[in-house]
């Protein structure tokens, strides 16, 4: 029995090179977002948005597959297809409300708190 791999990196070592670099810097954007004074949200929804399109589109990768009996036909993996759909779906929701927050300064009115009238 061999020591398992204890190291963080290993999980890393399945993805494919450019969801690899992208989960590199979302992840180092959603970090720098801390130490940013202004505009930390936007950046940090950016990364977030990153992560998601990397996950997204290892997963897209993934999803296909060559049998290895000959005629060799192509599969794909409908499960993996709808994770990598959802993945891309909240890509693009956190990509729109980072965008939306640059550009006008606050939330779409649908996600500002309920204001009470006194």
């Amino acid at each position: 029995m061999g020591m398992p791999d204890f190291s963080p990196l290993g999980y890393f070592k399945e993805l494919h090179l450019l969801p690899r670099v992208m989960f590199t810097l979302g992840g180092g954007l959603a970090i720098a977002s801390f130490f940013v004074r202004s505009q930390n949200l936007v950046m940090g929804l950016m990364g977030v948005a990153l992560v998601f399109l990397a996950v997204g589109l290892n997963l897209l990768m993934d999803s296909a597959w060559r049998e290895s009996d000959p005629p060799y036909p192509l599969r794909f993996s409908g499960h993996v297809i709808v994770q990598s759909l959802v993945a891309l779906a909240v890509f693009v929701l956190t990509f729109y409300l980072a965008i939306h927050l640059y550009r006008y300064g606050t939330l779409p009115a649908i996600l500002r708190p309920v204001q009470t009238v006194h």
